[in-house]
């Protein structure tokens, strides 16, 4: 795994920054202003608690005092705008509990955005997918852990980040293989917003450090491989997801009959 730390500025004031990406390379928007996030709220439904889950998987670090949003998502029906980012899964990432032999339990996605203007209104789907296992792993959309399904985010006030909390309905899980490690990548397809303008759309906020391997943003049909920290250059954007409980995989029982089955 390789580090690339990402130096943060300090700041006396909230402040766009004008930043310039390279549309044609990346298809993303090109000259619109990236914010600084000096704090970040916090929200999930009603009667859903996910402020003391056993462990979190995925990259929910601190943003920098600056420069701490980028403005990559389309809403782009043809291209997509897709964005999957890692998941590990093991008694050090988590507790003692998630060894091998056992099963994270996931029960909230995360992510955490930064509104340019409100109210907004956006569509985006969830799933969680499985991993190609080479040393710079990447996602593997075919095989699917934890089934898709489609939340709408609503935000009322402009200038302002969250970390919005999304429950997982259904029993989404992570199994410890025999080396002791549970790998899968988290899948967002972020659809559609009611503000869709490259200045009033929402932003994705990042993390001060950029760890190449775990982040990905490929567009249909294109590279799996499109390394978030290389296209932007940037700390990874936070997205993660909530393990309640590990618990241990149930051990079949096979009986004397279907044993002689296997033998006919």
């Amino acid at each position: 795994m390789r580090l690339i730390r990402l130096g943060s500025v300090a700041v006396l004031a909230l402040c766009a920054v004008t930043i310039g990406v390279d549309a044609s390379a990346r298809g993303r928007a090109s000259n619109v202003p990236s914010y600084p996030v000096t704090t970040m709220s916090r929200t999930a439904p009603p009667g859903f608690d996910v402020f003391d889950p056993v462990c979190r998987l995925g990259h929910f670090g601190t943003p920098p005092a600056s420069g701490s949003t980028q403005p990559a998502l389309t809403f782009d029906p043809n291209e997509g705008d897709y964005f999957y980012t890692w998941l590990k899964l093991d008694s050090l990432s988590c507790n003692n509990a998630c060894g091998i032999g056992s099963y994270g339990h996931i029960t909230a996605a995360h992510v955490a955005l930064f509104f340019p203007a409100a109210p907004e209104t956006l569509v985006m789907s969830v799933r969680v997918v499985g991993v190609v296992p080479i040393q710079c792993r990447y996602q593997d959309p075919p095989i699917v852990f934890c089934p898709a399904f489609d939340e709408t985010l609503t935000w009322q006030d402009p200038i302002s980040a969250n970390d919005f909390a999304i429950p997982i309905p259904g029993d989404c899980r992570i199994n410890v293989s025999p080396d002791g490690t549970g790998q899968a990548f988290l899948e967002y397809v972020f659809k559609y917003s009611s503000l869709n303008t490259p200045e009033t759309r929402p932003q994705v906020v990042v993390q001060t450090a950029g760890l190449l391997c775990e982040t990905y943003i490929p567009f249909l049909g294109d590279d799996p491989k499109r390394d978030w920290v290389v296209e932007w250059a940037a700390g990874n954007p936070i997205m993660y997801v909530d393990v309640e409980q590990c618990l241990q995989v149930p051990t079949r029982r096979v009986t004397w009959g279907q044993l002689k089955q296997l033998y006919r």
